[in-house]
């Protein structure tokens, strides 16, 4: 019972649209794989991420609360495409 009261009351977001300025790359994962546990997660926030067993820094782009990952999806392909976009017009 108090499980599930605590799962209703959590303000903690479940996913994020991360993107890597070290390999120049976005990805969607849940916020578990934030090595910094004590924080309140927010857009912007630079965070450092296990990703793929490696720590890497990565900066929140989006946060969202369910798993329904249509938006994100659609986010993360508009993300991609700009910073390729970008990265082609800095060469």
């Amino acid at each position: 019972m108090l499980r599930q009261i605590c799962r209703r009351t959590s303000q903690r977001k479940s996913n994020a649209l991360f993107y890597f300025p070290n390999e120049k790359l976005t990805g969607i994962a849940p916020t578990r794989k934030i090595t910094e546990k004590d924080l309140d997660f927010t857009v912007g926030m630079v965070v450092t991420v296990n990703w793929e067993g490696k720590l890497v820094e990565a900066e929140i782009l989006a946060l969202d609360g369910k798993s329904d990952f249509v938006n994100f999806s659609q986010l993360h392909l508009i993300c991609s495409l700009y910073f390729s976009m970008l990265d082609n017009c800095l060469h």
